[in-house]
């Protein structure tokens, strides 16, 4: 699902992208996560990019996920490489 492009959710002002927090919060109402020592529940997510994504927007998906009970984040990397 796409919640904005790259260019829209760098340009947000708030560190959260509202279309990403809502479609997150709809899949955590279909799954059961396992809760921390607080209570909270820690979801896994992949966050995927390449080199051309800018940090400011790796930054925001990441502060958003984590603003939704998204706690553990990874990463993976895409390459383009020399054909």
């Amino acid at each position: 699902m796409k919640v904005g492009s790259v260019s829209e959710i760098n340009a947000l002002k708030t560190d959260m992208i509202p279309a990403l927090a809502t479609e997150l919060k709809y899949r955590a109402s279909h799954t059961v996560a396992p809760l921390n020592e607080r209570g909270i529940p820690e979801r896994e997510i992949l966050i995927l990019g390449d080199e051309k994504t800018p940090y400011s927007v790796i930054r925001k998906v990441m502060a958003t996920c984590s603003e939704n009970d998204y706690a553990k984040i990874s990463f993976a990397v895409t390459r383009g490489g020399k054909q």
